[in-house]
């Protein structure tokens, strides 16, 4: 067999093998991949937690101090008996 007919027979070989193995190779490359992407999710998720949740807090405090001030001035604050 002539060497340019090896080289080609070789290259053929390595072909199948990367054809067949590339879902394997996949699944380990996926595995690989998905702990950084759901560590880079996970701390983005504490972020926002902890960025915008104090502000919410903040934000109903504020309504709800908002709405005793409006009863209050209604009249609705005031004791019956008073």
């Amino acid at each position: 067999m002539p060497a340019i007919h090896r080289r080609a027979a070789s290259f053929i070989h390595l072909t199948t093998l990367v054809i067949m193995t590339h879902s394997a190779l996949m699944v380990l490359v996926e595995l690989a991949v998905f702990p950084v992407f759901a560590s880079i999710i996970t701390m983005l998720l504490a972020f926002v937690v902890i960025v915008v949740h104090p502000i919410l807090v903040k934000m109903q405090f504020e309504e709800v101090k908002l709405v005793i001030s409006t009863a209050c001035s209604m009249g609705f604050g005031r004791s019956p008996v008073g």
